[in-house]
């Protein structure tokens, strides 16, 4: 058996795309199941991403295409979430979006979030420092709770030998609570192996007055074909908050 799996992994962190093919739409589905520290939940849900270009896939690592290639598009996204006690009600969230990406590199995102008792509305903006990096501004608010924040956020993406790449985010924003501030700070990179296969980590941690919490991400990603991905994520919850779960997720391109 453990000459099997050896074998397996060997074979999987060796594999590498042999073309890549040009895509302009995406769906995806994904499973999550974890617990809060009390009680026990799981939860589906869906996406798509409609892309007003082609996205050029051979620039890069195929999950970075887009970014690599500054697409412009809109999203949609639905999911819900039960806890698994007697009685419990699902919760349902969808939220809308889109990002514009200007001739002379300028990024415009805007986003909206119906939550079950309450919305969020975002607008951001920001522009692509190099080819492969960009930093973006962006602001949040919600509709009924007296909550809004101010985010700065970098992605880029760092070529190594051949294939291997590094991409990194790094992320930090302040959060006004009904009066009360805290302070948000992320960081994570994902390792390619080549633009088919990658793992990655990330950590972020809120800081207020009242509490302090942390949430540490470990995940793996891998394009089966050109065209269909494979997605595995597991996060845990610490300090003042408790809980963890496993995320299972599956993209198709068209």
């Amino acid at each position: 058996m453990k000459k099997i799996l050896l074998g397996a992994t060997i074979a999987l962190l060796s594999s590498s795309v042999v073309y890549a093919q040009d895509y302009q739409f995406e769906i995806g589905a994904q499973y999550i199941n974890g617990d809060n520290g009390d009680d026990d939940f799981d939860g589906y849900g869906l996406n798509a991403q409609l892309h007003l270009d082609v996205v050029d896939t051979s620039k890069g690592p195929l999950n970075e295409a887009a970014f690599l290639d500054k697409s412009s598009y809109v999203d949609l996204a639905w999911s819900t979430t039960k806890l698994d006690v007697s009685g419990a009600d699902s919760s349902d969230t969808t939220t809308i979006g889109g990002r514009f990406v200007t001739s002379s590199n300028i990024i415009i995102e805007a986003d909206y979030t119906d939550l079950e008792d309450d919305s969020t509305y975002s607008i951001g903006a920001g522009t692509y420092i190099s080819e492969k990096m960009e930093v973006v501004a962006t602001y949040q608010t919600a509709d009924k709770a007296d909550v809004s924040s101010f985010a700065v956020d970098l992605h880029g993406l760092n070529p190594l030998q051949g294939e291997t790449a590094v991409a990194f985010d790094a992320g930090l924003a302040y959060v006004d609570l009904d009066g009360d501030s805290a302070y948000r700070f992320s960081a994570a990179a994902d390792y390619y192996f080549n633009n088919a296969l990658s793992i990655g980590a990330g950590a972020a941690f809120v800081s207020a007055d009242d509490f302090d919490t942390s949430a540490i991400n470990v995940r793996a990603d891998y394009f089966v074909t050109p065209i269909a991905r494979l997605g595995l994520a597991f996060t845990s919850l610490g300090q003042d908050a408790d809980g963890q779960n496993i995320q299972l997720n599956a993209a198709v391109r068209f």
